[in-house]
């Protein structure tokens, strides 16, 4: 039993050790809109979203449950209103699947 909790923690610092969070979004120049503030905030909090799934260990599953609502929730056609921004986010999303190691 000592020996699979130790194979099971050497798993973990290895899974731990690979990991490379990626880089965010570029933040805005100081004189930029306040659309592209607004985006940048938005990105970083998804990024941020993803990265906690990831350390928690969350099931790929529930990753994939996740991202799903993510992507309806910023679907351009589900915002019209917002097309621009919500297009920015929905292509970031998309980028994002590799970061929750969903392949």
């Amino acid at each position: 039993q000592q020996q699979q909790q130790q194979q099971q923690q050497q798993q973990q610092q290895q899974q731990q050790q690979t990991y490379v969070p990626p880089k965010g979004p570029a933040p805005p120049k100081l004189d930029a809109k306040f659309e592209d503030h607004a985006l940048y905030q938005i990105k970083s909090s998804v990024l941020k979203e993803m990265e906690s799934m990831v350390n928690e260990g969350m099931e790929v599953a529930k990753r994939k449950k996740a991202l799903r609502f993510l992507q309806l929730r910023w679907h351009p056609d589900k915002n019209p209103e917002k097309k621009d921004m919500a297009t920015a986010v929905f292509q970031f999303l998309q980028k994002g699947k590799s970061l929750l190691n969903l392949k």
